[in-house]
């Protein structure tokens, strides 16, 4: 490898990115990518939403899941493929114990491992001990990590340093971004006297929906519609009917329609709340809705802060009604609104796929030996 390839001979570097799925609008990155280095192709599982050949090159090989769907996916033939390609780096899309990392963080090649994880302590003791191994080996042998949330790659720097190593470049940025339908809308607020809040994901509790919910109870003039689907739906609804909150669940849209609903809402709430084993890894949604210029408000579990870069007048206490409360009562002013996604216009950019595409060319040169 480092006799054929430089940090400045991108013409001849050869990359492999083992990717979470084929289908469209997973891999933008990849392919804002792929023009600037000198081969590079999309390694995934087959299925039936796979890419097809108008898309970038693509290697569809067939997946066994052994027991918990991607950690523990395995890629037939990956191996024997990565020897036949012989790449310079090897960039994975799954967390530092799943089998596809460990598979691959032996290779010659430099491993750079791309993961969403940012809370550790989850499971039992059994499963902690095996994760805390298998990670310890992937931290030891990977060139780069490049994480969905500043908490992963905190803990992989700090892993480091507990094992006296020396650090490996990192980098905080989802490996999906928002796709083309979210970038083709621009966002268009109507002029009414309602406060249009939007909100998307499953109805379950860990989302705080209902939080919401109590919230605009005390707001006259609000009405909520819910993009998503889940067992929780109805007992939401009945929520909604007895504080006297409008409320509608049009179900789980597709992006294009998703898009354009958030182009004429007039915010999205993120009410996530935090449990013993689960924070907000990322927050698609709010990227996405960010991406359209739908100004957001989230709650400050996990990485949400981070997305509305750590703007007071965006982020709410998790959990807080009250304090959500005061969030909505002071956005139902058109120029606070406006305000508030003027300000989040810069933190959206990052998703650019040309953008993220460039962060990620320079993890891979910091990266190479």
């Amino acid at each position: 490898m480092g006799d054929r390839v430089t940090r400045a001979g991108l013409d001849s570097l050869r990359v492999a990115v083992v990717s979470s799925r084929l289908w469209p609008g997973f891999n933008d990155i990849w392919d804002a990518v792929e023009p600037q280095v000198g081969s590079l192709v999309v390694v995934g599982a087959r299925s039936p939403k796979d890419a097809g050949p108008d898309e970038p090159q693509r290697v569809a090989l067939r997946g066994v899941d052994l027991g918990r769907g991607l950690v523990w996916q395995h890629l037939v033939g990956l191996r024997r493929f990565l020897r036949s390609f012989s790449p310079d780096v090897i960039h994975v899309n799954r967390e530092l114990w799943a089998v596809l990392a460990q598979e691959v963080v032996g290779s010659d090649a430099a491993v750079v491992v791309h993961g969403a994880e940012n809370l550790w302590h989850h499971g039992g003791t059994a499963e902690q001990a095996v994760r805390r191994r298998l990670v310890d080996r992937a931290v030891r042998r990977i060139a780069g990590y490049a994480s969905w949330n500043h908490a992963g790659a905190d803990h992989v720097v700090r892993r480091r340093q507990e094992l006296g190593l020396d650090p490996v470049p990192s980098l905080v940025l989802p490996a999906v971004v928002p796709p083309a339908p979210f970038r083709g809308v621009d966002w268009e607020p109507a002029l009414r006297p309602e406060l249009e809040v939007l909100l998307v994901g499953r109805a379950v509790r860990a989302k705080g929906f209902e939080d919401v919910i109590e919230a605009a109870a005390g707001i006259p003039a609000l009405r909520i519609t819910l993009c998503g689907a889940g067992d929780g739906l109805e007992a939401l609804a009945r929520l909604a009917a007895s504080r006297g909150v409008r409320l509608e669940t049009p179900g789980q849209l597709k992006p294009p329609e998703l898009a354009r609903v958030m182009a004429r809402s007039d915010l999205l709430v993120q009410p996530s709340r935090t449990t013993d084993d689960w924070a907000e890894q990322f927050g698609r949604t709010v990227a996405e809705a960010m991406t359209v210029g739908l100004p957001c408000l989230v709650s400050d579990s996990g990485e949400l802060p981070h997305l509305v870069a750590h703007d007071p007048r965006a982020i709410f206490r998790e959990r807080d009604v009250t304090d959500l409360r005061e969030h909505l009562a002071e956005l139902r002013d058109p120029a606070a609104l406006r305000g508030l996604a003027d300000r989040q216009r810069d933190p959206a950019a990052a998703w650019e796929p040309a953008r993220a595409g460039a962060a990620v060319l320079d993890l891979w040169q910091r990266a190479l030996p």
